[in-house]
């Protein structure tokens, strides 16, 4: 009687797996567009600005995305990796703006900074620079997906 008993244990609890849904994609929920990714001059100091721009598919307001952009050289090495979130309210079908972004600042005492590392991507205008991969979004109502 024990083993039947744990048998069907075992049979319940694998077929029980089998039906877990699988962690949907980010991508059902939003769009990655065309970042900002410039280089400027600010107080007299050359700057590379930065904003991964997003656009909502879902049918509800998105109000915050955490996301990391591996930004690659021609050769599709990872040359620098960042962790960003984007704070906005985005409402279903608009896109996001770009008045928030991160600035990297020229240091020229250093030779290697994110500047420099960043600054043939800019220069280059390569269309394909960027892996944009979304780590959680954040609903109006308090909803958090994570991915």
């Amino acid at each position: 009687m024990k083993t039947v008993q744990v048998f069907c244990l075992i049979f319940l609890i694998d077929t029980m797996a089998s039906f877990a849904k699988p962690e949907q994609s980010w991508q059902i929920y939003i769009e990655v567009e065309k970042p900002l990714f410039k280089e400027a001059k600010r107080d007299r100091r050359r700057v590379i600005d930065y904003m991964a721009k997003f656009h909502n598919l879902s049918a509800r307001k998105i109000v915050e995305i955490k996301y990391t952009t591996e930004f690659i050289d021609r050769n599709g090495a990872v040359i620098f990796k960042n962790n960003g979130s984007s704070k906005q309210d985005l409402k279903p079908g608009r896109s996001s703006r770009d008045k928030d972004f991160y600035s990297y600042r020229d240091n020229e005492f250093l030779s290697n900074d994110t500047y420099d590392i960043l600054l043939p991507l800019v220069k280059s205008k390569s269309k394909k620079f960027q892996n944009v991969s979304v780590r959680s979004i954040k609903f109006e109502n308090g909803d958090i997906i994570k991915f």
